[in-house]
């Protein structure tokens, strides 16, 4: 039995012995980076590593958190440097924005209602504007049952004045509140924005 296990630990150690790292790209980026046990079937737009330069390109590879900082140079992996890095920086940068957005939508809890609560918050809301109403109505109603004269009267008017306008924009505040939810979880069920 341990004659076996001798022979097919030969076997296993002079295959890998054999094979050889791979690398296909071109210029713009890295496509993969494996092994093969045949470099004569290296297809066209990969490359086979030297043998010298095999433990270095490993260590690259791994060590990049995003392969589109890669690209292929003279047949071996290298690095992007310049405008080509920057550009990954501003697509990786506009990603993660687009996550953050999704992500913000999901914490915000809307997208994860029930439509019982979710018409429970829009409830909720329009009771809150129903209050910021009336409580406008009950001051304006005060001002004009204290006027006595024109002087008064105009004082009264004024005020329901600015009563309607501070109800109004209470009002505006919770509309766009309820919009800005349901938008955010529209973004995060379809994906975000699309352009």
């Amino acid at each position: 039995m341990t004659r076996y296990i001798t022979i097919a630990i030969m076997l296993l150690t002079v295959s890998a012995a054999h094979a050889s790292d791979i690398a296909c790209g071109d210029s713009q980026q890295v496509l993969s980076y494996g092994t093969t046990r045949d470099p004569s079937e290296v297809t066209p737009g990969c490359f086979v590593i030297p043998e010298d330069q095999t433990q270095a390109q490993r260590t690259l590879v791994q060590s990049v958190s995003d392969k589109r900082y890669l690209k292929m140079d003279n047949g071996l992996v290298a690095l992007k440097t310049g405008q080509d890095k920057t550009d990954v920086d501003t697509i990786i940068a506009a990603e993660n924005a687009a996550k953050q957005v999704i992500q913000d939508a999901i914490n915000d809890g809307v997208c994860q209602a029930t439509f019982a609560q979710i018409t429970t918050f829009l409830q909720q809301d329009a009771a809150q504007v129903q209050a910021d109403i009336d409580a406008g109505y009950t001051q304006s109603q005060a001002s004009i049952d204290a006027a006595t004269n024109i002087a008064t009267a105009k004082t009264a008017m004024s005020t329901m004045n600015t009563t309607s306008k501070t109800s109004m924009t209470t009002m505006k505040g919770h509309i766009y509140g309820i919009l800005q939810r349901v938008i955010k979880c529209m973004l995060a069920r379809t994906g975000g924005l699309q352009q």
